[in-house]
């Protein structure tokens, strides 16, 4: 284990002025990142992070998802292979892909941007075993941090200390956590499903899709036209 240092940011809060030299994995883990991450492993060539769709859409862009009334929403269900399949999706998200806008005006030096939620997070924490720096930004929801994204953090950080073999059972102990940590929480929290409110209410899918820890070996890498691709 070679990491000196690591360290996390929340999207609104407190976003370093610069990022430079270091691995940064953004978390946004009911929403963008692991719709990301599940439409790359059902066959789209490329995430594309959009803050607003008004002032029109890059031309690579060949379909588009969001958080509000659009064809597909900015969930893991509409990521099925017969609608993503070698499909290059914008994603319009109010939080995870604008924090990516946030980190790429801030990015100086060596710096690498990834997609980490709990389905890719033993992938990731392999992937950068051997990194000397990573920088977790917490996309958040209007700078404050729900608690799927700490466990998110959490987790990867754990994986990084863990040895192959204990990798199954890290997973199931996780999986445990996330009901506990994340799912009591909301449930406490919003009698009506359908409030939103400090973070906001996940859908029931994301919830579903989220809770399948190390589920994906999809580690969604920013490319130089700050798409992700796997």
């Amino acid at each position: 284990m070679s990491i000196s240092d690591i360290s996390f940011h929340t999207f609104r809060n407190s976003m370093p002025e610069v990022i430079t030299d270091t691995d940064v994995i953004l978390i946004d883990t009911h929403n963008f990142t692991t719709t990301s991450i599940e439409a790359l492993s059902n066959g789209a060539k490329e995430i594309v992070p959009l803050t607003s769709t008004k002032g029109g859409i890059a031309n690579r862009v060949t379909l588009v998802a969001g958080d509000n009334d659009y064809e597909l929403e900015n969930h893991p269900e509409y990521m099925t292979k017969d609608k993503v399949n070698n499909q290059i999706i914008g994603i319009d998200s109010w939080n995870g892909s604008s924090a990516v806008h946030d980190i790429r005006g801030r990015i100086q030096g060596d710096v690498n941007v990834y997609l980490g939620s709990l389905t890719n997070a033993p992938a990731i924490a392999c992937s950068l075993e051997n990194s000397d720096s990573i920088t977790f930004i917490l996309a958040g929801s209007g700078g404050n941090n729900p608690p799927e994204d700490v466990l998110t953090m959490q987790c990867i950080i754990q994986f990084l200390y863990t040895d192959l073999d204990s990798i199954p059972m890290v997973c199931s102990l996780y999986e445990q956590m996330y009901i506990t940590s994340v799912l009591d929480i909301y449930d406490a929290l919003y009698e009506d499903k359908k409030e939103l409110g400090l973070f906001g209410c996940p859908n029931q899918h994301a919830i579903e899709t989220a809770s399948k820890i190390g589920s994906q070996t999809i580690i969604p890498k920013m490319n130089k036209n700050g798409g992700f691709i796997k």
